[in-house]
């Protein structure tokens, strides 16, 4: 699953939140069954690209004010009272805190920065 994946999954969780109007259940939890396949192309062109296949569970958890999304490799936590983002990658044991502002943040930058070449 690449970012647009994601953030789509994002969109469905917090859609049907919004349709339902007031939960009686504490959190919401969606699990999709995911394929990601990669196809890795030689710069030059020498070599035969390379297909890599993984297949994992992603679970999808909303709640009053957060959401997790979950696979083998990462736990994401978007917590939006205390405006945070908290990345654990469980296959190395560490963690990232970060504001949950900082992507939108960059993108701006990035584009006043392009626009400026």
């Amino acid at each position: 699953m690449n970012i647009s994946g994601m953030f789509r999954s994002i969109l469905v969780c917090t859609l049907c939140a919004w349709a339902a109007g007031p939960l009686a259940a504490t959190e919401w939890r969606l699990t999709f069954a995911v394929t990601e396949d990669n196809v890795i192309e030689s710069p030059k062109g020498d070599a035969p690209a390379r297909h890599e296949s993984r297949q994992y569970t992603q679970s999808v958890a909303l709640g009053q004010d957060y959401l997790v999304v979950q696979d083998d490799r990462q736990k994401t936590v978007y917590d939006f009272a205390r405006r945070r983002l908290v990345v654990l990658d469980l296959a190395q044991a560490t963690y990232q805190d970060r504001s949950l502002y900082h992507l939108p943040s960059f993108f701006e930058y990035e584009l006043m920065n392009r626009n400026a070449i």
